[in-house]
């Protein structure tokens, strides 16, 4: 698989989780299990990383993100 194809996926995957951590979504380097999620707050700050992990292979990518308000 080409690398830009991968990185679309991840794309679509981290906006997907972004709007809800709940959805199911494929992981998009391996595509044999569902990524899961984990936030952690950045202390201090309003802000927190969103851990999206395959339990698969392990790709793993990180989102920075804003609590809401």
């Amino acid at each position: 698989m080409k690398e830009p194809d991968i990185t679309a996926r991840w794309i679509a995957a981290g906006k997907a989780l972004a709007a809800d951590p709940t959805t199911k979504v494929p992981c998009p380097v391996c595509g044999e299990a569902d990524l899961t999620v984990k936030d952690i707050p950045i202390q201090g700050s309003n802000k927190f990383e969103r851990v999206m992990e395959c339990p698969n292979c392990h790709a793993r990518n990180v989102l920075l993100m804003t609590a809401p308000q």
